[in-house]
């Protein structure tokens, strides 16, 4: 037998050259072969849990088809053939994993402005002077809400008490005014109902077709605290109020300053009680006690007259003012508020006490109790 037929069919190596028939280049590779698979083996899982599943070498990729195996012969002494190695295997496609979780996202400033309460930014007196507003100066019908009907009958019992005419420009510039004061409401009480989720009718929202479908008519007190809060709860000045909250004060000092002197008497005042509000209902005496604290707390004791610039500050204080501590609370009568009193009372009776009235202040006193009631500062 010769050389050349020994080499017939003969696969070649890695450099070119023909393997030999006795094997001792395919023993290497088929010992090279082994010990691979033994390593990728024995780190399967460490690779699995370092790397999750990766193609091994001879794989296919996912998208590709496996070709068939090819089996490569060689021939014996003997003349016979025999298959050396199945170059090609059949794996099984890759398979996917999907996890999913939801992640709870930081809320942004806006966020937290949008999702905030209008009531919570107003202290618990701010949300009884809005609420003494709403059922002794607007809701007079008592059906406890405020709507059309209820700035239709303010509009009439000012035009009534002034004398005005249906087209007397004063008339027309107070309808103006409230017509842009309710239409400011019902807006703002329709955007806050539509962010808020109603558990008896997930759909509700989905369902309407327009805005103008879920506008709203009236005003409930539970709104009328929140869309106040939301319009005045960071106003600091005037100039952060909208426009016709800021020319609303104009608008009632000229209602009330009936003479036209400028200046508020305690009698227009008396009279703006009677027939605006529901202060009228209490009696003369009580009519007139209201009205001797309110212009005390108005004019301070008196000694400054009742002008559209002391009366535009009180408004302001009205709106704006968290505490008890102004005469902002008297614009509209007297506001009852559940605030306690103050922990540390302020003496006046000690500003006009003596110097031989007076406990002088000594280091040796302290250990002591003392008969001071008060601390002059």
């Amino acid at each position: 037998m010769s050389l050349e037929s020994v080499f017939v069919d003969a696969p070649k190596g890695k450099s070119g050259s023909v393997v030999s028939v006795n094997g001792s280049a395919s023993g290497r590779y088929d010992e090279k072969k082994k010990a691979r698979g033994r390593w990728h083996k024995a780190t399967r899982g460490t690779r699995l849990f370092l790397f999750g599943k990766q193609r091994e070498e001879g794989e296919p990729a996912p998208t590709e088809t496996t070709p068939p195996p090819t089996t490569e012969t060689t021939t014996d002494k003997g003349g016979k053939k025999n298959c050396l190695a199945e170059l090609g295997r059949t794996k099984s496609v890759w398979s996917e994993h999907v996890w999913s979780t939801f992640i709870h996202r930081a809320c942004s400033d806006e966020d937290l402005e949008n999702s905030q309460k209008g009531s919570d930014l107003l202290t618990e007196f701010q949300r009884a002077k809005f609420r003494h507003f709403f059922y002794h100066v607007l809701d007079l019908n008592s059906d406890h809400v405020i709507s059309q009907e209820d700035f239709d009958g303010l509009n009439e019992r000012v035009r009534h008490y002034m004398d005005w005419s249906k087209n007397c420009i004063y008339y027309l510039s107070l309808r103006e005014v409230h017509s842009l004061f309710l239409e400011h409401f019902l807006t703002t009480s329709t955007k806050i109902a539509s962010k808020t989720f109603d558990f008896c009718d997930p759909f509700k929202n989905l369902s309407q077709d327009s805005p103008d479908d879920c506008a709203k008519d009236c005003v409930t007190i539970e709104e009328w605290v929140d869309v106040w809060g939301l319009t005045v709860g960071k106003a600091r000045k005037m100039d952060d109020l909208p426009m016709w909250l800021q020319y609303y004060p104009k608008t009632l000092f000229e209602t009330i300053n009936r003479s036209g002197t400028g200046e508020i008497s305690k009698k227009e005042l008396k009279l703006f009680y009677t027939a605006f509000m529901d202060a009228g209902r209490l009696g003369d005496r009580a009519l007139t006690e209201q009205t001797d604290q309110a212009y005390s707390a108005l004019t301070c004791g008196g000694d400054v007259p009742l002008t559209f610039h002391m009366y535009k500050l009180s408004f302001l204080n009205f709106l704006i003012g968290k505490q008890p501590n102004g005469p902002g609370q008297f614009i509209f009568g007297s506001v009852e508020s559940k605030i306690v009193n103050c922990m540390f009372p302020i003496d006046y009776s000690a500003l006009n006490s003596t110097s031989e009235e007076r406990e002088t202040y000594s280091h040796a006193k302290l250990d002591g109790k003392g008969n001071r009631k008060s601390v002059i500062v």
